[in-house]
């Protein structure tokens, strides 16, 4: 059984971002849409790259992106889905 420990880190907008492991847990509204505006950067540096990139070294250099990008969507959605909306009628 792999045991995680939680830990915190300043990131570079200077909020703290909880650490399990492997994994960094967004914990606001704001983190979301820090994480969505990174998402959307790097997809526009793929974009970029698919211009200029030869073929041959593609698969190399697209696949960094693509695993951090799917990471952070990861992330997104388990920020969304996981816990109880707020109660807006109140």
């Amino acid at each position: 059984m792999r045991m995680l420990f939680e830990t915190w880190q300043t990131k570079r907008d200077g909020t703290q971002a909880r650490n399990r492991g492997d994994q960094y847990m967004i914990r606001n509204d704001h983190e979301l849409a820090v994480t969505r505006e990174r998402v959307t950067s790097l997809e526009k540096v793929l974009e970029t790259l698919r211009k200029t990139a030869r073929p041959e070294e593609w698969p190399a250099l697209s696949s960094g992106y693509r695993l951090e990008i799917e990471r952070m969507q990861g992330e997104m959605l388990d920020y969304l889905v996981e816990g109880a909306p707020a109660n807006t009628m109140a």
